[in-house]
């Protein structure tokens, strides 16, 4: 009698630490979830504020209100960030009027 009841305890506290285990890898697998999602929702603020930048430098080197030396500061970063296009060949010209202003002065 003694030895059913030391295998029903070993029984017992084998299934409540197979259940506590259950309940963990469920947890760790939310926990997952929540930061494999966070990093998915971070890549995409990244791209989002990357094409806002890139958009920025865009306007600011086409807007004639703003002076030629930062316009050419924004040209210079959008090259450096990959801008391509009809805003570099614009920004491509505004160096070149910048150039004969100087030899002007």
């Amino acid at each position: 009698m003694e030895l059913i009841l030391k295998i029903a305890a070993v029984a017992g506290a084998i299934t409540t630490i197979g259940a506590l285990i259950g309940w963990i890898v469920k947890k760790i697998k939310r926990i997952i979830e929540f930061f494999s999602d966070l990093m998915r929702r971070v890549a995409n603020i990244e791209k989002h504020q990357n094409e806002t930048y890139l958009t920025t430098l865009r306007l600011t080197i086409m807007a004639d209100q703003i002076p030629l030396e930062e316009r050419l500061k924004a040209g210079d970063e959008y090259i450096r960030l990959g801008g391509n296009g009809a805003v570099k060949a614009y920004f491509e010209t505004l160096k070149e009027e910048y150039q004969e202003e100087v030899k002007k002065d």
